[in-house]
């Protein structure tokens, strides 16, 4: 890489560390700025709009690019051009795509219950216990310090989470009492899921995979993932009747718009819905026994 470019990558790091980004964020920029550069074979401060739009479309077509990762692409270039070489580069020409209305995917009960089961590990079944439980991201909890529960008051710290937000989530006394269960038995001193690595916790890459180990023991097929817990114990907050403005705030989203993606994946008020037909089925008289299989409820 040229020692120019190179330059300008320690200065994107240095003014996105200033700006208190997550380690996760800086990383993908720094990808993105760099892989544009070796795309373009030429220095940074050469590349045209024109050389972004190739690039972006060279990634797309080659299937190495997902929704989310080309908006973050282009975050991060015009991120680079405005705040180190302070020259707007006009990505207009660039369409964002439209964003998939996906529906976050969730665990019932016993789909829950089946996969922390299947964990022999007490440390990492805790982990996961606790994101269902409190409705945690997987990075908010590994990194929880003993003094972030709050036993008296019936909560957890989170420090720094997404957006570099503080905020309080309730924990109940039957979760308390399998947090006390795990300190007594695992005596941790300053992280409450501390790794085999000296003054450090347990990685999210940990924790992920031992999610999909488990589904593969307790023969869940969902495509679900560590956060798909999270979702599962909003979505089991709201069929519980708890007011959604409530849940927004324990989750920590900024936009209540976020929030109401639950209301989507909720059976409670589903299933409360009648068919307008409802008033017809009293005047169709079919005995149940001679009606064809396929009209079966199981």
């Amino acid at each position: 890489m040229e020692p120019t470019n190179q330059k300008h990558l320690v200065s994107l790091k240095q003014q996105m560390v200033l700006r208190r980004y997550s380690k996760n964020t800086i990383n993908l920029y720094l990808h993105h700025v760099e892989s544009l550069a070796k795309h373009c074979q030429k220095s940074l401060d050469h590349i045209s709009s024109m050389d972004v739009r190739h690039y972006i479309i060279r990634l797309v077509q080659s299937n190495q690019l997902s929704d989310s990762t080309q908006h973050a692409a282009i975050s991060a270039i015009k991120f680079f051009y405005k705040h180190i070489l302070k020259v707007p580069i006009d990505v207009s020409n660039i369409p964002r795509p439209n964003a998939p209305k996906r529906l976050p995917l969730v665990l019932n009960r016993d789909e829950i219950e089946r996969l922390l089961g299947a964990i022999p590990n007490k440390k990492h079944k805790t982990v996961l216990y606790l994101i269902y439980a409190c409705g945690l991201r997987v990075g908010e909890a590994v990194s929880l310090r003993i003094a972030d529960i709050d036993g008296v008051a019936g909560s957890i710290s989170i420090r720094a989470a997404k957006g570099n937000k503080d905020r309080y989530v309730p924990i109940s006394e039957g979760v308390l009492m399998h947090l006390r269960s795990y300190w007594r038995d695992s005596r941790p001193e300053i992280w409450l899921f501390p790794s085999k690595i000296r003054n450090y916790h347990v990685s999210a890459r940990t924790i992920q995979h031992v999610f999909s180990q488990a589904c593969q023991r307790a023969k869940i097929r969902k495509g679900v993932t560590v956060h798909s817990l999270r979702h599962s114990y909003a979505t089991h907050l709201l069929e519980q009747g708890i007011n959604i403005r409530y849940i927004q705030q324990i989750l920590g989203h900024k936009s209540l718009k976020t929030t109401q993606i639950y209301t989507h994946i909720s059976h409670t008020s589903i299933n409360s819905i009648k068919s307008p037909a409802e008033f017809l089925v009293k005047d169709i008289n079919i005995p149940y026994s001679t009606m064809p299989p396929a009209y079966y409820c199981a």
